[in-house]
């Protein structure tokens, strides 16, 4: 959240310490991210985001038994089965306090390098973040994401399904799926001559991955499997915020030209303190269910039905109708593990703030550019 009129931030600027960030435009900003331990705890060219914009990302890994031994598995499930911020067993999630200049551009999609970069196919540091997928454009296809400030976007605006756009996408496009064999590059060629009435339909990159993917995404209710549904709903159930912090604008001591966002504070926990948090307050929700499934077995069809049921309501497996628990419940069991211990928070991992303790991880694998060709094609005209 942000707040100008933090007592923090007042302290700061009499203590001279934000002096690169102008006063007048100074907020708090706290924030949260996922990564493996080695990737270090500053968000440096991360993503990062706010309790419900954390839990659009981080639920969807109870989804990865149902999707990655599906047949036929689509292209996002490639992808998140494959995602070392979800799969990794490594993981921490670090609450970053920082002041900011609220002055925020566009959000940039941050992505570990695999040598080469996704989106704009140029070389790069394995195992390194980096941030140029702008999700921000202006109509000419211009980057509105200025890398000196906070970029931001709402979780729901950029990755809720529309329901305009699948009858949109069938009517302007409907035709690359005569042709198997190159139904990527036909797709991206269509969306480039078509993007401003698909754009006008409510079609964002993420819809359009799904309908240009050899493996196509069945929306909620149009054939699509309960993970597909429980998937498509997360954005509408969450919310929330995700942010883009880019090494550009980042405060250095001793810096003394202007610059976007200060580190004040960090946290950080296992992933697996945290999981048990949430898990603990959905199961409390519906002990009914749960009881049903036997001793707690996150894998198990049975369990992972009663965790999305009870998040997002009974109907949400097949439909967009949504129920269940309230956001701000899941919000409140995210957030408890970064409280003190004695007031049942987790047990911190010590960390360090120097941005030149970073490690490249080891746990970086290839992973095929999966729908790159699609992403590098396509985002200059749909974000």
């Amino acid at each position: 959240m942000l707040d100008v009129r933090s007592p923090m931030v007042m302290w700061l600027f009499l203590a001279g310490v934000s002096a690169q960030i102008d006063p007048q435009f100074a907020v708090n900003l706290t924030v949260y991210h996922v990564n493996p331990a080695g990737a270090g705890v500053l968000p440096l060219n991360m993503d990062t985001a706010d309790p419900s914009g954390g839990l659009y990302f981080w639920l969807t890994q109870f989804l990865l038994p149902l999707e990655c031994s599906a047949d036929p598995i689509d292209w996002k499930s490639s992808f998140d089965c494959q995602n070392p911020e979800q799969v990794s067993t490594d993981l921490v999630v670090t609450k970053v306090e920082m002041l900011v200049d609220s002055r925020l551009s566009g959000y940039a999609a941050c992505n570990l390098c695999e040598g080469v970069d996704a989106f704009t196919k140029r070389p790069c540091q394995n195992g390194s973040y980096v941030c140029d997928a702008c999700y921000v454009r202006s109509w000419r296809g211009r980057s509105e994401c200025d890398a000196t400030r906070v970029g931001q976007a709402d979780v729901r605006e950029k990755f809720q399904v529309d329901p305009r756009c699948g009858p949109a996408f069938q009517r302007e496009c409907g035709w690359i799926y005569e042709n198997e064999t190159s139904r990527e590059i036909a797709c991206a060629g269509c969306v480039a001559l078509r993007h401003r009435s698909l754009k006008n339909n409510g079609c964002n990159l993420e819809a359009t991955l799904g309908y240009c993917a050899a493996e196509v995404s069945r929306p909620c209710g149009e054939g699509a499997r309960d993970f597909e549904c429980w998937r498509e709903n997360m954005p509408r159930k969450t919310g929330g915020k995700w942010y883009s912090t880019q090494e550009a604008g980042f405060c250095r001591e001793g810096q003394d030209t202007p610059c976007g966002w200060q580190v004040l504070n960090t946290s950080t926990v296992h992933e697996q303190c945290l999981k048990e948090s949430v898990m603990d307050t959905v199961e409390t929700a519906a002990p009914a269910c749960f009881s049903t499934c036997g001793p707690r077995n996150v894998t198990s069809t049975c369990w992972i039905n009663c965790f999305f049921s009870t998040i997002m309501g009974p109907e949400s497996h097949n439909s967009t109708t949504l129920a269940g628990l309230p956001v701000e419940h899941l919000a409140s069991a995210w957030e408890r593990p970064f409280l003190p211990s004695a007031e049942g928070g987790c047990p911190k991992i010590a960390s360090d703030l120097r941005s030149d303790t970073k490690v490249p991880p080891s746990w970086l694998k290839a992973q095929g550019n999966i729908f790159a060709d699609a992403v590098h094609q396509t985002e200059m005209h749909l974000v």
